[in-house]
């Protein structure tokens, strides 16, 4: 099932959500980076019900410092909203990942958003995929947080999640195991 297929199927990720074990081995384990720096939380805290339920798929939330977003994962860009506000990722490792910024964002049209990238681009894990203004979407009255969602993924084991706290762009954000 593609990535679009699965986003409005309402088909989960693993819901499994372990206690961390120690960071994983990236040449032997499928994981994603941190997009974003800032504070992290599982995906069910934050204020949009579409991403706390897991309706999308299971993942984390960063409330971001600061507005350089990299991509979680080597792979293509199968999706990429023209307003910058979220992109869908299918990784070599076998993860296709949607990453969100901000809730209901779209409705800034682009304002704050500047994309270097585009959709069908293959891309390096930790490349700068896009920056965004948090100043500017505060301002324009939205949350920033940042949501980063595994959406469709053929790896075996279950999803474990970096702990809550802080998280630095490029930490191993979640992997399986």
């Amino acid at each position: 099932m593609g990535f679009f297929n699965n986003l409005f199927s309402h088909k989960q990720a693993a819901d499994h959500a372990a206690p961390a074990p120690a960071e994983p081995d990236p040449m032997t384990q499928p994981h994603l980076i941190a997009p974003v720096s800032g504070t992290l939380a599982d995906i069910s805290t934050v204020a949009d019900q579409a991403f706390a339920s897991k309706a999308m798929g299971d993942g984390i939330a960063i409330v971001p410092t600061d507005g350089t977003l990299v991509a979680p994962t080597s792979g293509k860009i199968e999706a990429l909203f023209p307003t910058g506000h979220a992109l869908g990722i299918t990784g070599t490792n076998g993860i296709t990942v949607m990453v969100h910024v901000g809730i209901d964002t779209v409705e800034m049209q682009g304002d704050g958003f500047t994309l270097h990238a585009a959709q069908g681009d293959t891309v390096t894990e930790g490349q700068v995929l896009l920056e965004f203004d948090i100043d500017k979407i505060r301002a324009a009255g939205y949350d920033p947080v940042t949501m980063m969602l595994v959406v469709e993924h053929s790896c075996p084991g279950d999803l474990v999640k970096h702990a809550d706290g802080p998280v630095a762009r490029g930490d191993t954000a979640m992997w399986f195991a």
